[in-house]
């Protein structure tokens, strides 16, 4: 249409150039009003994709052109004088006719074929467009022109022209036809345009150069001038709309690289998304999960992303309180890097994560969506709450360990001197009521000793193999006689399970704190069940992460008392930590529970609800070769005998009353407070000392070096340790040194001469 007005003004200002420009306007204004009902018609879309749109093309474009276009120019020339009155309608017609058949020659095969063109080139189309399509797509193509493509389009421009100055009208408008739609195809619609100027142009001219058109035989004498005017009409058309592409299917090949690298991107971050062992997810404003990969699925326990869909990320959190307060640190701060949270999955089990977090804001500056990336945190959380709660032992231990060295001295000397008054008590009636006194004091000092020992994880008694049955009845008959008959015990052992390597004293205590807060539990009676059975060590794995892929021997005490609360079950095993009166006990009962557990390698699961009851379940490796328990050997009654006894000891008054009473038993005793002191007594009287007992806490080291040292002096010599507490490292230095006689204080001086009898003799 744009060619039909270029055409008709050139054919109406030759005819009367004076009139030119006016012929321009008038045809400018009839295209005008063509393009409106196209434009109207095809706002919005790209491309015509079938017949049907083609059908709908030829009624509301080419007819409205078409006639708008021939009763223009047929009332332009009436108006011009041109154009006869009568003749009016009949121009009219033949210009509408003229139009559409235009229209329809050009328009209508670019818009069958292009479709298929453009689906075999690999655009993609969608609803009304084409996808990846470019405004003004066929303009940033004619920016580059190549020697080649101009020589082309040149070419085939003469050869049409040709044609059209060779073959009749009728036949010509086929090769038209083709021509525009090879330029449309080929380079796009504005060649096509300007294909069209050109074909306008060849068959006003090309017919006139070569004589094969009557019609217009009066623009003979002006032929050249209707040439350069033409000529210079399509070079200014082509400079306007630019250069012809280099070609266009590598520019098409080039976009489908790109777009294939596009794709290849995108299944790369999809698999990096999905595969990443971080649990990432993404929530939108209102913070419903959009996106979520597989370790977040595992985390929070769903089987499908259609599931987790479902959830709102709120709902992780342990209230919606939390979850504000966590909206509102990212609002502030844009992101949240090795932020640490506590989450809830879907059945409301505990996960701690460590994560970064990663927020977008609208133009408002609202939150638009979150971004998560995050680590499962839950098993280094427990391991870190149990090597504090190993640290707080560890530390309230060390104490004890202190303690009782010196506690142990004290007990000493007391007990020294109460066997003292018991041997000068026929003198003094009355001592011998008071010396038992003393004595029994000092026995409960020694019971306190150990469990402060116990506690600080450093006893080392007998180690040997336990049966489980003999060491829970054995227990039980000990504390069935001293507790209300409204309290009943039930045993559950079954025959045949494994055994377990431990000190037995130790254990028995362990059983006796346990089954004493069970009464405590019982004011108004109740039952108190102790039974015995074995477990694998995959089954406790999620408890006890550092527990061994190994069998266990279970001994769980249970009752049906008051039970505790929550917060109370976390604390029991923190030293002097109780919620008993002061009456009732020291609080070290739990403490000391778990110090002989750790130091049998053992772990101990507490579970108790308020009203229902408590459960406390202690696990022990089982043993992988049978020990024979330790025979205690009787011991003989006192003797009396004559020689000398080295002592090594920094107390003096506790050398003193042992220098009292073996001097009474025909022993000399002879007291030394360092090492140094006790060499140089002991090559002295080398010949007449016949024991010598070492105070192993003292000195701990120059202790070590004396005994070796001695023992190369005096290889004959008897040598007795004593000492607060023996370790297994410890017993390990002195069997290397041949020395295996100890001597655990406070002892008694009856239990000094009897252990000095059943060793020496």
């Amino acid at each position: 249409m744009y060619a039909n007005a270029l055409f008709t003004a050139n054919l109406w200002g030759l005819h009367d150039v004076d009139k030119y420009p006016i012929y321009c306007l008038w045809e400018v204004l009839a295209v005008a009003i063509s393009w409106f009902f196209f434009i109207k018609w095809r706002k919005g879309k790209a491309w015509l994709p079938d017949l049907r749109e083609t059908v709908r093309f030829v009624l509301w474009v080419a007819f409205p052109a078409a006639i708008c276009n021939g009763i223009l120019v047929a009332e332009g020339l009436v108006l011009f004088g041109d154009l006869p009155q009568e003749k009016l309608l009949v121009s009219s017609f033949q210009g509408m006719s003229a139009t559409l058949f235009d229209t329809l020659s050009v328009s209508v095969p670019i818009l069958l074929w292009v479709t298929p063109w453009m689906e075999h080139k690999g655009w993609a189309r969608t609803e009304g467009s084409w996808e990846n399509r470019e405004t003004n797509w066929d303009r940033t193509r004619l920016r580059n022109l190549k020697p080649r493509k101009i020589a082309e389009i040149i070419a085939v421009f003469l050869l049409c022209g040709i044609f059209g100055a060779i073959i009749p009208t009728l036949e010509y408008w086929f090769v038209f036809a083709l021509f525009v739609l090879w330029a449309a195809l080929r380079y796009g619609i504005t060649m096509a345009l300007t294909a069209n100027i050109w074909v306008q142009i060849i068959t006003l001219v090309f017919p006139v150069l070569f004589d094969r058109s009557e019609h217009y035989q009066w623009f003979k004498d002006d032929k050249e001038l209707i040439f350069l005017i033409n000529l210079g009409i399509l070079c200014v058309v082509s400079l306007i709309t630019g250069r012809a592409t280099s070609d266009s299917r590598k520019e098409l090949q080039k976009r489908r690289r790109i777009e294939g690298k596009l794709l290849q991107s995108r299944e790369q971050y999809r698999k990096f998304f999905e595969e990443n062992l971080s649990a990432n997810f993404i929530t939108d404003p209102s913070g419903n999960i959009l996106a979520a990969n597989s370790s977040f699925l595992k985390m929070f326990g769903f089987e499908t992303q259609s599931e987790a869909s479902l959830k709102n990320f709120a709902d992780f959190f342990p209230s919606y309180d939390d979850y504000s307060f966590f909206l509102q640190k990212i609002q502030i701060s844009f992101r949240l890097e090795t932020h640490e949270e506590f989450f809830q999955d879907k059945n409301g089990l505990p996960i701690h994560t460590t994560g970064n977090y990663f927020a977008s804001f609208n133009k408002s500056g609202s939150i638009d969506s979150i971004r998560g990336y995050l680590l499962d945190d839950t098993l280094r959380r427990k391991l870190e709450a149990q090597l504090i709660e190993s640290k707080k032992l560890e530390t309230i231990g060390t104490l004890a360990g202190g303690i009782a060295h010196d506690f142990n001295n004290i007990l000493q000397i007391i007990s020294g001197y109460a066997t003292k008054m018991q041997l000068e008590s026929s003198k003094f009636a009355s001592l011998t009521d008071m010396s038992r006194s003393i004595n029994a004091a000092a026995a409960r000092g020694a019971i306190i000793v150990r469990r402060l020992l116990s506690l600080a994880r450093k006893g080392g008694g007998g180690f040997k193999t336990i049966l489980a049955d003999q060491l829970v009845n054995e227990t039980v008959d000990l504390l069935v006689p001293t507790f209300s008959e409204k309290i009943k015990f039930r045993k559950e052992c079954k025959e045949g399970l494994p055994t377990i390597v431990g000190d037995y004293s130790q254990l028995e205590q362990v059983l006796i704190n346990l089954c004493l807060n069970a009464r405590d539990a019982l004011p108004e009676g109740g039952e108190i069940s102790i039974r015995a059975f074995e477990v694998q060590g995959a089954n406790i794995r999620e408890s006890f992460p550092l527990s061994e892929p190994a069998e266990y021997l279970c001994i769980e005490v249970s009752d049906n008392g008051e039970g505790m609360s929550e917060e109370t079950r976390k604390r029991i095993f923190e030293p002097f930590f109780s919620t008993k009166t002061k009456t009732q006990g020291s609080g070290l009962g739990m403490s000391m529970v778990y110090g002989i557990m750790q130091n049998h390698e053992g772990m101990v699961q507490v579970s108790s609800q308020l009203g229902i009851g408590t459960s406390i379940r202690l696990f022990f490796p089982v043993a992988k070769t049978k020990t024979s328990q330790l025979l205690k050997t009787p011991g003989k009654d006192p003797q009396t005998s004559t020689g000398i006894i080295l002592v090594v000891e920094e107390s003096p008054y506790l050398s003193e009353i042992l220098q009292d009473q073996m001097l009474a038993l025909g022993f000399r005793l002879i007291g030394a407070d360092s090492t140094k002191k006790a060499h140089e007594i002991l090559n002295k009287f080398k010949s007449t000392t016949v024991l010598t007992v070492i105070d192993l806490d003292f000195e701990n080291l120059s202790s070590l070096e004396f005994l070796e040292t001695i023992k190369k002096e005096c290889p004959e010599l008897k040598i007795f340790v004593s000492g607060t507490e023996f370790g297994n490292e410890t017993k390990e230095k002195l069997s290397a040194l041949g020395i295996n006689d100890l001597l655990e204080k406070p002892y008694k001086i009856r239990d000094l001469i009897e252990f000095f009898y059943t060793k020496s003799f």
